[in-house]
């Protein structure tokens, strides 16, 4: 994590479980991070949550499941202490944005 008060940019992305919005536990820590920098620096005014999901599936399907993810660390941030009104979160729509995924 880089913080450049008044911004902070992660730079782990948070895993979640296959095709799910489930967080992944060992993305806690990353989000727990987050929480306590933001606690310590109120002069940071808004973050960004970002949704993404890889390319495989079907397009509509892996919107839904971006903005559940997003929403899922909305509510982790919101349960640790960060007031709602500093959270944002974003979807990708554009597959060219998400994620590649090749086997």
């Amino acid at each position: 994590m880089v913080v450049t008060s008044p911004s902070i940019s992660v730079l782990e992305n948070v895993q979640f479980t296959a095709g799910h919005a489930a967080i992944a536990k060992r993305s806690c820590a990353i989000l727990d991070a987050v929480a306590a920098t933001l606690a310590g620096n109120q002069d940071i005014a808004l973050v960004e949550i970002q949704g993404h999901t890889d390319d495989r599936g079907d397009a509509a399907v892996n919107l839904a499941l971006s903005h559940r993810r997003a929403r899922a660390v909305r509510d982790y941030m919101l349960g640790k202490g960060v007031a709602p009104t500093r959270l944002i979160a974003e979807v990708w729509r554009d597959p060219a944005d998400r994620s590649t995924c090749r086997t």
